[in-house]
């Protein structure tokens, strides 16, 4: 796989999970978790930030 696949394998992944993440209602999305992060909302700001 080149670079600019993996670009846009990473940018499609990003919206398909933002689309899904947008039909979650919002209790769920900051609803507590048993996980390494305490909520989905967290985990998409970690990963946000890392990436």
């Amino acid at each position: 796989m080149n670079m600019l696949e993996m670009y846009n394998y990473h940018a499609w992944a990003n919206k398909t999970l933002l689309e899904r993440l947008k039909q979650l209602p919002s209790e769920v999305f900051h609803r507590e978790i048993k996980s390494v992060f305490p909520s989905i909302s967290s985990v998409i700001s970690h990963v946000y930030t890392v990436d």
